[in-house]
């Protein structure tokens, strides 16, 4: 089963890398980490993000942002985002999230 990240339709989101470390296992804490993209199935941007959208080290690793609730996605479509970080050393990690816009239940 794939695994998705979910965006509530009308909410602020919060998009997370969690955990990023090095092949050996040290943590990274001075990277510069963005979603670079945020596309729907043919590739098209999705609107209401502006890119890049840089996450900011919050400790251990962990890196944040907060995708406004202007983004415009469609329930139940599903979108992709593309997070890149680079390390200070020049280590670079490329991840691609799937995303399934939802409502949230009253």
């Amino acid at each position: 089963m794939i695994q998705s990240s979910y965006v509530y339709i009308g909410n602020d989101s919060l998009v997370v890398l969690t955990g990023l470390k090095t092949r050996s296992g040290a943590l990274i804490t001075d990277a510069v980490v963005n979603m670079t993209a945020f596309v729907d199935r043919n590739g098209t941007a999705v609107s209401g993000v502006s890119l890049p959208l840089q996450l900011n080290h919050i400790g251990s690793g962990n890196y944040e942002a907060v995708m406004s609730k202007s983004v415009a996605v469609v329930v139940g479509k599903t979108d992709t985002a593309t997070i890149v970080a680079v390390a200070a050393s020049g280590l670079t990690g490329e991840w691609f999230e799937t995303v399934v816009a939802m409502k949230r239940a009253a």
